[in-house]
């Protein structure tokens, strides 16, 4: 019932360069957040890779993205 949702799409070919890009976007994101007095419930926060079939499978450290 509320359009309330946010997506962000990051594109990169390397694993380190898309977890740096998530957290740099992540930071733009919670700032716009506090200037307009909104709060993410983290416990709603979910993110996904997507990736071809032909690329061998990489481990991905959640840890490294900081949701918080």
């Amino acid at each position: 019932m509320f359009a309330d949702d946010t997506n962000v799409f990051p594109c990169t070919r390397e694993l380190k360069a898309l977890e740096q890009l998530m957290n740099f976007e992540l930071k733009k994101v919670k700032v716009w957040c506090d200037i307009n007095k909104l709060s993410i419930n983290f416990s709603k926060t979910n993110f996904m890779i997507i990736k071809s079939r032909q690329k061998i499978d990489c481990e991905v450290n959640i840890k490294n993205v900081k949701m918080n």
